[in-house]
């Protein structure tokens, strides 16, 4: 099977804007993608400037009905801030790194699984593996798909990446 990019990106914005919507309970609008946000965070991690600060990445492997890749990719401080809206904690505290992993790996596995129904054929089923959490930049392939997103008060949150046979 071999996905039109723009369909790609269209189901894309749907899994990841429903996921946004139902368990952070926030409302995330595409952007064009920037790969130079999260390239001096991966040499820089602890400088002080936006672009330059740690970066967090969920990724997994859908292996059936085809192989498909995807990665979600933030900064880090951007993912304690998701991850106290949805665990519903306070916003002046950080939750422990472990929540904050499972949280960002829980988010990647319900865009995954959404994305997953549009791309099985009906009476199929699909896999996907476990999300593996690591400080990764967003992949730099020829023949991925990249979304990018940010929130209501303009700042850049977090990039999508999808690749593989299906593309």
């Amino acid at each position: 099977m071999k996905a039109d990019p723009q369909e790609v990106r269209d189901i894309i914005e749907e899994a990841i804007t429903t996921t946004f919507s139902t368990m952070v309970f926030s409302e995330v609008f595409p952007c064009d993608p920037d790969p130079s946000y999260f390239s001096a965070a991966a040499t820089a991690p602890e400088a002080a400037t936006p672009s330059e600060r740690a970066i967090l990445s969920a990724g997994l492997e859908m292996t059936k009905p085809f192989k498909l890749n995807l990665q979600l990719t933030l900064l880090t401080d951007q993912a304690v801030l998701v991850t106290t809206n949805l665990l519903g904690g306070e916003a002046d505290s950080t939750p422990p790194v472990a929540h904050i992993q499972d949280a960002i790996g829980e988010l990647l596995n319900t865009i995954a699984g959404i994305m997953a129904q549009h791309f099985t054929p009906e009476g199929e089923t699909f896999e996907i593996s476990l999300p593996a959490i690591s400080q990764a930049p967003p992949p730099s392939e020829d023949n991925q798909t990249v979304v990018s997103y940010f929130l209501q008060d303009d700042t850049y949150i977090f990039t999508m990446a999808v690749w593989g046979d299906a593309l």
